[in-house]
């Protein structure tokens, strides 16, 4: 697996233990914020500013996988976001820490890389089926039992929590439309 592909990601269950546990951040804050970088870059290679273009380009092309790594984050226990559900943060890496996790420990079918592995697909974009498909090709000559643990892993993870709209004013929710 290429961990180039997403470099902004840390190694998920390197025992990440963040002390203290950080303050919960906003994600539209955050996306917010990185719309508005993404202006300023853009608009200092076009030497003008691109004002709500800019801005509405940043929402098209990155917010569904901004809200898709800052649920990785959250999980892994490395930023709260206070947009996804409070118990959940940390909830991978601790249970892949402490073996309270009931697809990690001894009995395992689930070792900590095929975690990690699948933690980065979902990263690049993968849909739960696409990982589902991989797994059966990955472990078909395994019992059938790593494919139900995948598919336990996915439902935890909840990827789809992450689908949400952004928060913006009327005029730019109008101009973005379903596009986004």
């Amino acid at each position: 697996m290429d961990r180039q592909a997403v470099p902004e990601l840390p190694t998920w269950f390197a025992s990440h233990q963040p002390e203290p546990i950080p303050a919960p951040q906003s994600l539209h804050a955050a996306a917010w914020n990185a719309a508005e970088e993404h202006k300023w870059l853009e608009s200092q290679k076009m030497g003008r500013d691109l004002g709500n273009m800019a801005i509405l380009d940043w929402y098209r092309n990155h917010w569904r996988s901004f809200c898709r790594h800052r649920r990785l984050e959250h999980l892994g226990g490395v930023r709260k976001w206070v947009e996804f559900n409070e118990e959940s943060f940390g909830r991978m890496s601790s249970a892949i820490t402490h073996d309270s996790f009931s697809m990690v420990g001894p009995q395992s079918m689930l070792d900590p890389n095929i975690v990690e592995i699948v933690f980065h697909k979902l990263a690049q974009g993968c849909e739960n089926l696409t990982i589902i498909d991989w797994a059966q090709g990955q472990f078909l000559n395994s019992s059938r039992s790593r494919v139900d643990a995948i598919v336990e892993l996915l439902t935890i993870v909840d990827i789809n929590s992450a689908r949400m709209d952004p928060r913006l004013d009327e005029s730019l929710t109008h101009a973005l439309g379903s596009r986004c």
